[in-house]
């Protein structure tokens, strides 16, 4: 087999071999890679619809809705078109007080203020507190604060006023509100508290029965229609949910639709540059079968030689197939090795950004490594056993 070997390389450049393995493992790093940022944001993606995904809509506010607040209202008729979109999966309407509420934290913060509150169905909360229940009987109502609000009251508010103290979730959950409700000719006297904290919804949620039933003691006529509505869609990313949006002159969190829509451009993106990769592979493929025809051509009359001294065409091919295997070999291990730690360092930043990925190398990524390999190895054999018989 030394024989052999000195003869096939004793009058061949090495630099064509090089560059066809460069080639090659440029090509097969691309693909693979590729193929493992696919998976990686298909998992995401699909973490994400196990989540489900919401959106908030509501009209967009103009001229007309400074001077008639209910052109901001949805009638029954575009909430019932709003919800037999194809988009749609599920909708929940905002309900809002409709009588005066004055809030009292004098005692502890030094403040009174005027409050709003909202409610929406519980099936569209993303955390539901054990003690977010309304007790008829009680004078206590459970409140839930948007995260948001929490955030500017410690990082804007705070900071501009000397003498108001930054507060932690556990301690706003502890103070006492005193709350007059009023309207309607009555008013009452409870306590409220933070019970819980929402990032999906920016309001101040109480629970819908107990909204319902003081917007009918004290409010202020019947309860106006919502100005505000919550969708459960199958995907913020859809085109139609923006045009519709858009032909309705309704309004959503832009943010919503863009971020829905990152896995799906990742997802093109890494399939455009699978495609460079596979290019580069089968360019590869080209460049390592004329380099083998270029090899058994310049040593025609050695392997004729060979066959007269009773060396078999398969023997002869298998020498080259064998050296040959080792560098493909060599190639995929190598790429698979460093994808192993690029996979980790991605997993690791990935998930200080909240996404969470498997971290390891998918099984799908040696099977395809293993099948490009075996896949130019029989090319090159094909090719080397041919050209030797000629």
């Amino acid at each position: 087999m030394k024989l052999t070997g000195k003869i096939f390389w004793g009058k061949q450049s090495r630099w064509q071999l090089i560059v066809a393995t460069a080639g090659f493992w440029i090509g097969l790093f691309i693909t693979l890679l590729s193929i493992q940022f696919f998976l990686d944001i298909r998992q995401i993606a699909k973490r994400s619809e196990d989540e489900k995904n919401y959106i908030i809509v509501n009209k967009t506010v103009n001229v007309a809705n400074m001077f008639d607040k209910s052109i901001s209202m949805f009638s029954e008729a575009q909430l019932d078109s709003l919800k037999q979109q194809p988009f749609v999966k599920d909708m929940g309407l905002f309900r809002t007080n409709t009588f005066n509420i004055y809030a009292d934290v004098s005692e502890q913060m030094g403040l009174a203020f005027d409050l709003y509150m909202e409610s929406v169905p519980n099936r569209f909360l993303d955390t539901i507190p054990a003690n977010f229940e309304w007790d008829s009987t009680a004078d206590f109502v459970p409140v839930m604060v948007a995260s948001d609000f929490l955030r500017i009251y410690n990082f804007s508010l705070t900071m501009s006023q000397k003498y108001m103290p930054q507060l932690s979730p556990l301690t706003i959950q502890m103070i006492p509100i005193k709350i007059k409700i009023s309207g309607n000719g009555s008013s009452r006297m409870v306590t409220a508290k933070v019970v819980g904290f929402t990032d999906r919804i920016p309001s101040v949620l109480v629970p819908e029965d107990f909204l319902l039933w003081a917007n009918d003691k004290y409010g202020d006529g019947p309860s106006p229609q919502p100005t505000r509505v919550i969708l459960e869609v199958d995907d913020p990313a859809n085109e139609q949910i923006k045009a519709y949006l858009t032909a309705k002159s309704y309004d959503t969190n832009a943010d919503d639709l863009r971020l829905g829509g990152m896995a799906n451009t990742l997802q093109i993106v890494s399939a455009i540059t699978g495609t460079i990769g596979g290019m580069f592979v089968f360019l590869s493929f080209a460049i390592f079968l004329m380099n083998f025809q270029l090899i058994i051509s310049r040593a025609k009359e050695e392997i004729g030689i060979l066959l007269d001294l009773g060396y078999r065409p398969s023997e002869l091919a298998n020498t080259l197939n064998k050296q040959f295997l080792i560098i493909l070999v060599g190639c995929a291990v190598s790429v698979i090795a460093i994808l192993a730690g690029l996979v980790a360092a991605m997993h690791s930043l990935l998930n200080d950004y909240g996404f969470e990925t498997g971290g390891t190398v998918s099984w799908i990524i040696p099977v395809t490594a293993l099948g490009l390999v075996l896949l130019l190895q029989g090319f090159i054999y094909l090719g080397i056993k041919s050209g030797i018989k000629r």
